[in-house]
């Protein structure tokens, strides 16, 4: 037992304060929040090094632990730590609301941040497993992220830009400080994003180093398993970093979809049940170097390499009823198998000049793909296609900040370099080449300020770029834009509630395959071909959001021009008819969006609700696609109970009505799921156990579209 009384600097007790007990790393082990200048933390736990006391308006302040402390938690004796004195702070608060149970989740504006270090989600055990607990927040079966309503997405870690988010999963919840949530981003990121994810790991303060050995091992219709190991350590100015191992992840899919499109008087509607086997193995090694050349000035680098055998096989029954041919019956065999290496070193430096903050980030990332699928069509009819692609980019970020007396600023210059090579073969066809680049130049310069209750921010992003695909004898596409993104918000507090008034431009730009002139065979009723003439679409959204407690509500309006939509059409030059996906551009659409989210922890029951209602409205060729009237519904909610020591149970529910999405028409689904952990053995092994999908509800596949 470890005890002690904290006062202020003139000897008076400090009436409210958190006493904490840290690793090394500065990990978490266990502490309270404790009143009337005494505290009094049960040790059971080795490795502890330090004592943390943090009070509002105090210097935090740390204290070594007696060594023999520090090896051992067999000891009952109890260890008086004497009287610990903190010292005001700088920074005067204004409002300041304290009770006993720390917030997990802190709102700001767009954005929330979610509390990990000193919070029971420390312990949940991987990202994925704390993303299934954040609100607005999805994770499926394969461990894709998303964001409700924002599919375009970055993530950023320590301040770098991913540029292949598995390599989230190397992290465990021990050692995630906090992520931020931002539903808005500012200026200073791509205006071809509309969500942001800013993940910091936790910071040492001492010396230390760790060898840490992890295994993962799951079943879900098919064997899982993640094998690690990892050495992190900090020594005097240096920190490092490694972490290599083997990933084999297994799936089996059974999946059913429904398809109808229909033109004028000729229709098509397909039926499909399949049944997917896929196993994953990847090898990778991610590593890192910091050092410190003087307290404020820090240069790092890094590197990222992994190596992934997929195979996938895939059954498959389709039945086709056309309005100008009899039904007809189709059975496939697919094996699919693809190579993917990837690698990623980076360089950084962050420097503080006075209140001044300069950082850069420099990276290269190379992705080499070879696919090759075979399918087997009612038990005669070879077909096959492979595909080569070669993506790199080359990227330089440099942010300043200057914190002035009357306005604080944040400029910075981004600069990247594209290339996207893929040759595509198929037995029905003769080879294909092209070749995307993309030069792409930004700067932007944010100007806030905070008069009394009111903050005021504006911003102004410019992104230069040229654009060009090509084959070996034609050129498809030779652009070059220059764009301005504006961005204003207003903010008051008051009466404790926290309202923001913000305006924002977007781009959302073609994707490589979206442009990309290639007849690509999906399956045997369908298949996919680019549109090499497609636009971007430009989008002004104003946003009002409130904010009370626990609870935050956003009305957003979005204003599209030459929005993009997938079109389905008819093919009926084959035998049987087929559909032919491809894309094009809508002139104008519009979307009223309200967003309401809330998060709880009481007593033993903690959780969240989120919910996106969106109002949309959509013409294309003088045919309606979406009305106003026609409200598509989100919902995400979730809540984790403590069953006893160690042991937890959380049920998650997701939910999304029948709705159109640009112009087609998806029929609603909600998927109810499972999961009970059990923590072992002092929490280094942890049992959990699963249920997704528990009514068989989950089936987003079915959908319908009419083209004119």
């Amino acid at each position: 037992m470890l005890t002690g009384n904290v006062v202020d600097s003139v000897g008076n007790h400090i009436d409210v304060f958190e006493a904490v007990l840290l690793r090394a790393d500065s990990s978490l082990v266990n502490g309270n929040i404790f009143s009337g200048g005494k505290f009094s933390i049960r040790i059971d736990a080795k490795e502890i090094r330090l004592l943390k006391i943090s009070s509002l308006e105090y210097e935090e302040r740390y204290v070594t632990l007696p060594t023999h402390m520090q090896t051992s938690s067999e000891s009952t004796d109890t260890v008086n730590m004497g009287t610990i004195i903190l010292t005001n702070s700088n920074n005067s608060l204004g409002e300041v609301s304290v009770t006993a149970r720390r917030p997990v989740v802190k709102l700001t504006g767009s954005s929330y941040k979610v509390d990990v270090a000193e919070s029971y989600l420390k312990d949940a055990g991987d990202f994925n497993d704390i993303m299934r607990r954040i609100p607005g927040v999805f994770v499926d079966p394969k461990g894709t992220i998303a964001v409700m309503g924002k599919p375009r997405l970055l993530v950023f870690l320590n301040g770098r830009q991913l540029r292949n988010n598995s390599e989230l999963g190397t992290l465990k919840s021990s050692d995630i400080k906090s992520v931020e949530i931002d539903r808005n981003p500012s200026a200073a990121y791509s205006a071809s994003s509309d969500a942001v994810i800013r993940i910091t790991t936790v910071d040492a303060v001492q010396d230390y180093i760790r060898l840490v050995a992890y295994n993962k091992t799951s079943f879900s219709r098919t064997l899982s398993n993640r094998s690690t190991f990892s050495l992190k350590g900090k020594n005097e100015r240096l920190n490092y970093f490694a972490n290599t191992g083997f990933d084999t992840q297994g799936l089996k899919q059974y999946d059913a979809e429904d398809r109808n499109v229909w033109i004028d008087t000729d229709s098509i509607i397909t039926h499909r049940r399949s049944t997917l086997w896929q196993r994953n193995n990847t090898f990778f090694l991610r590593s890192s170097l910091e050092y410190a050349f003087t307290p404020k000035h820090l240069v790092g680098i890094g590197y990222n390499m992994s190596l992934t055998n997929g195979d996938m096989d895939k059954e498959q029954d389709f039945t086709n009823i056309s309005a100008k041919t009899s039904p007809e019956n189709i059975y496939s065999v697919s094996d699919n198998l693809s190579k993917t290496k990837t690698h990623n070193p980076f360089v950084f430096y962050i420097g503080n000049f006075g209140k001044n903050t300069l950082e850069t980030y420099f990276d290269y990332y190379r992705s080499v793909l070879d696919n090759r699928q075979n399918i087997t069509e009612n038990g005669s009819n070879n077909v096959w296609q492979s595909f080569a692609d070669t993506y790199s980019i080359v990227g330089a970020v440099i942010d300043l900040s200057v914190p002035t007396r009357f306005v604080n600023l944040r400029m910075g210059i981004k600069l990247s370099y594209m290339s996207d090579k893929g040759v595509y073969t198929a037995s029905t066809q003769s080879e294909q080449h092209t070749m995307r680049e993309d030069d792409t130049h930004a700067g932007y310069l944010i100007l806030s300020r905070n008069i009394k209750k009111f903050s005021l921010s504006s911003g102004l992003r410019a992104e230069h770029e040229y654009s060009k695909l090509y084959g070996y004898h034609n050129s498809y596409t030779d652009t070059t834009y220059l764009n301005f993104f504006p961005s204003l918000s207003i903010g008051y507090t008051g009466g404790g509630i926290r309202s923001n008034l913000s305006y924002s431009r977007r781009i959302y730009r073609p994707t490589y395959s979206q442009i990309s002139p290639k007849n690509i065979y999906i399956d045997p009723l369908s298949y996919s071909v680019g549109n090499p003439s497609l636009q971007s679409t430009l989008v002004d959204i104003f946003n009002l959001s409130l904010q009370k407690g626990n609870l935050y509500l956003s009305l957003s309006h979005e204003r599209y021009s030459n929005i993009r939509a997938q079109v389905s059409l008819l093919d009926t030059t084959t035998v049987p008819s087929r559909i032919k996906f491809t894309y094009a551009n809508i002139p104008q659409a519009y979307n009223l969006k309200a967003y309401l989210m809330y998060s709880y922890d009481i007593k033993l029951l903690k959780g969240s609700l989120t919910a996106l209602v969106t109002s949309s409205s959509m013409k294309y060729r003088d045919v309606v696609y979406a009305k106003p009237q026609d409200l598509s519904v989100y919902l995400k909610a979730n809540a984790e109970a403590t069953l006893w020591r160690g042991a937890s149970v959380m049920l998650s529910l997701y939910y999304i009505n029948s709705h159109y999405n640009n112009l087609i028409y998806s029929e609603g689904y909600f998927n109810t799921s499972l999961y009970i952990t059990q923590r072992l053995l002092k929490d280094n092994l942890t049992i959990a156990i699963g249920a997704e999908d528990i009514f068989k509800t989950y089936n987003p596949n079915n959908w319908r579209q009419q083209m004119s």
